[in-house]
Parts: structure tokens; C-alpha cells; sequence
């Protein structure tokens, strides 16, 4: 994608032993159909402005002040919670490790109950899911504790700035989506899907877009990896 400003972006897409295929897109349709749905955006209403600063964004329209040692996953949650009504009251909670949760399996469309493994770093919650081996159930830890360099590994830090991938990732690409699910975790799902590979629905954090979650919010609509 290329913008310069103005209602148009233009989008080049680059497929394997195909010819580069181009397009204009236009932005005001969207913007229209923002407005239609309610959305009011806080400071500058342009809607390309929070892919070039997803943070600063967040932060205007969602009145978030992020605290001194606030992971940056999460920062400004805190102040969403104690200082906006953005989540009514609700906070998503989660059982003790060693407890279980029922959550939907995208992969094959059924609910089925899951684990909770492990808590990484006070933030990344570990789910197991039926039929996983004892190998695989501490291979899906030992990822995310790499993820989250728990162990202060010079070698696991991307950047002088940065302690961990999780840091960095959420530095460059902007908090985790709390402000749709109100809940301060991040969820990786271990389970059998019939294929290999990771990915995410954006239907879970977005079950109620443009509200958040709320007391009849089932456990997908939360910060979910598969």
C-alpha cells in the first residue's frame, strides 16, 4: 500500500509467477461508512492515520494514558479500566493454572475444553486442548517463554530497546486490542486443527465492534491465537 495523502491509496499486489496486480483505492466510502455506524473518531478523523501511528491513534480515541513499566501489549490498559466507561464494569477474569475453559476451536468450528498449561509473564495465557501429548504441552511453554524472554537472554532481545519479541512486536504494531475485549492477556490456544499453521479471527476481538466485550461475551472474544 501507498499513500501521499489525500481520499486514495494506492495497492500493489505481488503473487508468485503472476503479474503484479494494481489498484486504486478509494477511502471516503469507508469513511462514510464509519459515520453510518456510529463511529465518531476522537482528534483527526483520517482513517489512514493509525496505520502510520497505531498507538498515538488508539491512545486519542481511546483516552488511554499508558503508566511507567506497563508492558507495551497492554499499555494504557489500566487507565481504560480505572478512568473511562469504555468497558461498563466488565474485566475479563480466568481460572487458576491447572483449571479448565471451554472456547470455541476455529479450525474445525466446535466448542471444546481447554487447559490453562501455563501463565507466561503475568500476560500470555497457554490453553491446551484435548489430546495433546505431554512433549507438545511443554513445547507450546517453552515457545512463549522465548516469546517473552523470561529468562533476560541477551540472545532473545531483537533490539537494545526492546527485552522480548512480544515488546517489540507491540512497540511497532500497536497495543493488543484490549479495547475491544477488556481483558489484559494475550491467549495462545494449543490444538489439533487438521492443518499446520497459526493464525487469529478477527471475529473473536470484534464479536461486538464497535463495543467491547461484556458479561454475555463468550471466551473467544478475547485476545485469542491459534
Amino acid at each position: 500500500y501507498d499513500w501521499h495523502g489525500g481520499p486514495t491509496v494506492e495497492k500493489l499486489r505481488h503473487v508468485i509467477h503472476r503479474e503484479a496486480e494494481h489498484r486504486t483505492c478509494d477511502l471516503r466510502p469507508l469513511f462514510r461508512e464509519q459515520k453510518v455506524r456510529g463511529i465518531r473518531p476522537k482528534g483527526n478523523p483520517d482513517l489512514v492515520a493509525p496505520v502510520w501511528d497505531r498507538v498515538a491513534s488508539r491512545n486519542t480515541q481511546y483516552e488511554l494514558v499508558a503508566k511507567n513499566g506497563e508492558h507495551p501489549c497492554f499499555a494504557g490498559y489500566e487507565s481504560m479500566i480505572r478512568d473511562t466507561d469504555r468497558c461498563r464494569g466488565f474485566e475479563r477474569s480466568y481460572p487458576d493454572v491447572g483449571g479448565e475453559a471451554v472456547f470455541v476451536n476455529r479450525a474445525i468450528g466446535i466448542p471444546q475444553p481447554f487447559k490453562l498449561e501455563a501463565v507466561v509473564s503475568d500476560f500470555i495465557n497457554v490453553w491446551v486442548g484435548p489430546g495433546s501429548t505431554e512433549l507438545q504441552r511443554f513445547q507450546a511453554v517453552e515457545a512463549m517463554q522465548v516469546y517473552a524472554n523470561v529468562n533476560n537472554s541477551a540472545l532473545l532481545r531483537p533490539d537494545t530497546e526492546s527485552n522480548s519479541w512480544a515488546e517489540r512486536t507491540c512497540s511497532v504494531f500497536g497495543q493488543m486490542p484490549f479495547m475491544w475485549t477488556c481483558s489484559k492477556r494475550i491467549n495462545v490456544l494449543f490444538m489439533h486443527c487438521g492443518f499446520v499453521n497459526a493464525f487469529v479471527s478477527f471475529g473473536d476481538f470484534l464479536a461486538n465492534f464497535p463495543l467491547p466485550a461484556n458479561n454475555q461475551s463468550g471466551r473467544n472474544h478475547d485476545n485469542i491465537f491459534y
